[in-house]
């Protein structure tokens, strides 16, 4: 298997399993998603994720905004991979109900597989 390859299906079973953690609003699965620290990088304002306990309050509050939402597909391009970072470019479409999300995100290799260092909007 050649590293692109390698890249691309690690980055494809991440995200379904994020995917999945989503579905199920499971914000305990969602927060392992993250490595700590990480950062969000939204326009005017970066967010450093210091702890699961963060991510974990971030999608309590925020899980809301996927009610209705019962399918999710992902469209992904790989930017660039090395051995321990992955830079994918995901397109995020809910089955209909708006709207879709495009995010940038950095995918670090840890013991525990790969997590989320750093996430960004498109």
């Amino acid at each position: 298997m050649t590293p692109q390859h390698f890249a691309l299906s690690a980055t494809t079973d991440f995200f379904d399993s994020y995917r999945d953690a989503l579905l199920a609003r499971d914000v305990d699965r969602i927060a392992e998603a993250y490595h700590c620290p990480a950062l969000i990088a939204f326009p005017g304002n970066a967010i450093a994720v210091t702890s699961p306990q963060q991510t974990q309050d971030f999608f309590r509050r925020a899980i809301d905004q996927y009610a209705g939402v019962e399918a999710v597909t992902s469209t992904i391009e790989l930017l660039a991979a090395t051995e321990h970072s992955i830079w994918a470019d995901v397109t995020w479409s809910y089955g209909g109900v708006p709207p879709d999300e495009r995010m940038v995100y950095q995918l670090l290799a840890t013991g525990d597989g790969w997590r989320i260092g750093v996430l960004t909007p498109m």
